[in-house]
């Protein structure tokens, strides 16, 4: 079986390198065609017919191919190679890269909605999460301490013990704000520090929220 894999050689603390994820896979019999994120033509590879993908990386990989594919009946596997790895954690996948491979045969597929807000005059989907508040200022200020600092870190454990930090720090700070929102014609507007609309379990740095479902949408929001 001819599969496309999409593969983000710079996620998280993966173990399993490019030449290891394709090793596996022609080893269960699939013919891997591999395309890197990191180069500008990844989605040029996904325009085309095919028949079945592979998002080899972290939340972020999973995200892009997922909107890249949307709409489309192609199967996506997910092999989580990144540091929270929250869309695979609420699909369930887990194991060694063997092991993953090994169960795609015996599972059935899974559908996952994407989501779409909008509001100033645009509209957009996600999938994870759309925020407001204290979680998108804290993404704001990792993600310039990091361009500013080139933090690194040894392990996953320690930059997400690192992230959960910041996040209670701002969470502390943060004034609550008066959002109008409406979500499946119900209104959930009021005073809020942060508001985050999840189709996941957990955000950011594996933040699970106490969850209060939607009706008709298989989503969370906290």
């Amino acid at each position: 079986m001819l599969v496309t894999v999409v593969h983000n050689p710079g996620a998280g603390y993966a173990k399993a390198a490019e030449d290891e994820l394709l090793d596996e896979l022609r080893r269960a019999g699939y013919e891997p065609v591999y395309v890197s994120l990191r180069e500008a033509g990844w989605r040029s590879a996904l325009a085309g017919p095919v028949e079945f993908v592979v998002a080899a990386g972290g939340d972020g990989t999973v995200k892009r191919v997922a909107l890249e594919l949307a709409g489309r009946d192609v199967p996506v596997a997910v092999v989580p190679m990144g540091t929270a790895n929250n869309i695979a954690r609420t699909l369930g996948v887990s194991g060694s890269v063997r092991e993953q491979i090994a169960w795609w045969g015996r599972r059935r597929i899974r559908l996952l909605d994407l989501g779409r807000v909008s509001g100033a005059g645009r509209s957009d989907r996600f999938l994870e999460s759309f925020g407001l508040g204290a979680f998108a200022r804290a993404i704001e200020r990792l993600k310039s301490r990091e361009d500013e600092a080139k933090e690194r870190f040894d392990d996953a454990r320690e930059q997400l013990r690192r992230d959960v930090a910041v996040f209670e720090e701002i969470v502390a700070q943060q004034p609550t704000r008066r959002w109008r929102m409406e979500a499946d014609g119900r209104d959930f507007s009021g005073d809020y520090v942060l508001v985050e609309l999840m189709n996941v379990r957990g955000i950011g740095p594996g933040l699970r929220s106490r969850p209060a479902r939607i009706r008709g949408t298989g989503g969370w929001t906290s």
